[in-house]
């Protein structure tokens, strides 16, 4: 009964071992990684929180069509969260994530020409006037 028990603890050791020699370092070898697409931008606009304005200044207010990134920087100073959003055309409200101040957020869309509404995506921020128009052209 001894020997059996040594047998077995021997195997399940041995399994063990095998286990663990088939788990990669990734330290050593990097892991696996994914290539990452890039992506094409026909405009990268920024958008200005203004507090005491109520508004949004984008600082562009054309683009061409395609593949357009908008990012909003959240003053340090200022009250309260903001975030991105954009309806137009063929997108309704598409929003994105909402910042705490000193932080940014971006949102990268396809866009068609036509007319959009960029907007804080935050609670009530749009409504309160956190808007601004861009026209998006034709390549």
């Amino acid at each position: 009964m001894v020997g059996k028990f040594r047998v077995m603890l021997l195997l399940v050791a041995a399994g063990a071992l095998l286990l663990l020699a088939g788990c990669g370092d990734d330290k050593k070898d990097g892991g696996s990684t994914q290539p990452v697409e890039k992506v094409d931008l026909s405009a990268d606009l920024t958008v200005k929180v203004d507090e005491k304005a109520k508004t949004f200044k984008l600082n562009k207010s054309t683009a061409k069509a395609g593949t357009v990134k908008i990012t909003v920087q959240n003053p340090t100073d200022a009250k309260g969260q903001h975030g991105i959003g954009i309806t137009g055309e063929a997108l309704k409200d598409i929003d994105g994530a909402a910042v705490k101040p000193g932080r940014s957020t971006s949102l990268t869309v396809d866009l068609k020409p036509g007319d959009y509404e960029v907007y804080d995506s935050y609670k009530n921020n749009r409504k309160e006037g956190y808007t601004a128009d861009l026209k998006v052209e034709k390549k």
